[in-house]
């Protein structure tokens, strides 16, 4: 009773803030702890004002970024000047770019975009709320860019996206690039498009793997893997592993905490704790019956059904903890099986199948090591 009171408390005050918040944001007042990068909280914590020692730096990232410096440059010259974040860290692409698509500098408040949904693991996803439910407000604080540089600056990003993005078309996609794993320096390895070295001449481009290193370093001999042979190898080491369903279970227990325990020792140990739980009751009426033939008096009757509470609640916590595992491994078991079902059904025929499905099967790797002679080491299998 009490923890469904203190949850519904909290969900009252979690309400009450969100309410509290939404008003803030019409009103034109700030909900943030901390004020982007060239501003700062008022004396009333209410509002946004220009911070007189970061925002001649801002200035210089836009003005800096329109004069045709990239984004690590400008972060590098940050760093080199030892000029710190508004967190007092080290200056990234990522955060220039945060703060040239930031449009709070146009002295807008933004409050309501996005919200965090659980999936269907209960992970926490931060997705963005439809339009109609923003809460906008113009001229809420002093602007540091004007809309015309705001807008250059945003047509530079999209150029530059633009231009250094790579459009592969669907008959060519790098199925390793996400999980292969040099097994000499642990770093990623990606797909590269090489082009014809002979200029005039028709040849069809070769597609590689390469090993770029942990901070482009590498110790390995071979840092190229010829795609297309790879490509074959990973398919194939996935046909041997889902064609021996005890090997996936092995795998699975030495990566899994679900099945740590055997089912049958789980079983057994709650059965006797229900015989404990079943003891406690019988201990409970035994005690409500000595009270009422005054046997004991009301203080030891107290006490000692106190105590045969917290054991009942022990127990129960006990119970419900391998009701948990119980329900775990049997999910992960039917899981297994029902994985098991739908890809043998076409992993003899794996190289055939088309790119989603190959990606699909792919998918249940998070990692993949192989050596300078391209032979896999070790992977890593996530269910």
């Amino acid at each position: 009773m009490h923890g469904a009171l203190a949850q519904k408390e909290r969900k009252t005050t979690s309400s009450r803030v969100k309410v509290t918040q939404s008003i803030k944001a019409k009103e034109g007042k700030t909900n943030v702890p901390l004020p982007a990068f060239g501003y700062m909280l008022s004396q009333n914590r209410q509002y946004l004002v220009v911070n007189p020692e970061t925002a001649p730096v801002y200035r210089q990232i836009t003005e800096k970024f329109l004069a045709g410096w990239g984004q690590l440059k400008i972060a590098k010259w940050l760093n080199k000047q030892g000029i710190p974040t508004r967190r007092g860290g080290q200056w990234s692409t990522n955060a220039i770019r945060t703060i040239l698509a930031n449009p709070v500098y146009l002295g807008v408040t933004i409050y309501n975009v996005t919200t965090l949904l659980r999936d269907s693991r209960g992970r926490q996803k931060r997705v963005v709320r439809p339009g109609e439910e923003w809460v906008v407000r113009e001229n809420t604080h002093q602007p540091l860019i004007t809309e015309e540089d705001f807008s250059r600056i945003q047509a530079l990003i999209k150029q530059k996206k633009e231009k250094y993005s790579r459009e592969w078309s669907c008959d060519r996609k790098y199925l390793g690039s996400s999980i292969l794993r040099c097994a000499v320096c642990k770093g990623k390895i990606y797909g590269f498009k090489l082009k014809p070295k002979r200029k005039g001449k028709e040849s069809a481009p070769r597609y590689n793997y390469r090993c770029l290193g942990m901070n482009g370093k590498c110790t390995g001999k071979i840092k190229h893997w010829n795609m297309k042979d790879m490509d074959n190898i990973i398919l194939n080491f996935i046909k041997s592993f889902f064609a021996n369903k005890e090997k996936v279970l092995n795998t699975l227990k030495r990566n899994r905490d679900l099945f740590a325990n055997d089912p049958g020792d789980l079983i057994r140990k709650r059965d006797e704790l229900q015989i404990k739980m079943g003891r406690n009751r019988a201990a409970v009426s035994k005690q409500q019956l000595a009270y009422e033939q005054n046997i004991i008096i009301i203080d030891e009757y107290k006490e000692r059904i106190l105590e045969l509470r917290e054991e009942k609640r022990v127990i129960q916590r006990q119970i419900d903890e391998l009701n948990f595992k119980l329900e775990q491994t049997n999910s992960a078991e039917c899981v297994i099986n029902e994985l098991f079902g739908i890809i043998n059904n076409y992993i003899d025929n794996i190289a055939g199948l088309p790119l989603e499905e190959k990606f699909n099967l792919v998918g249940h790797f998070s990692e993949i090591y192989i050596n300078e002679r391209g032979e896999i080491t070790d992977f890593r299998f996530r269910l």
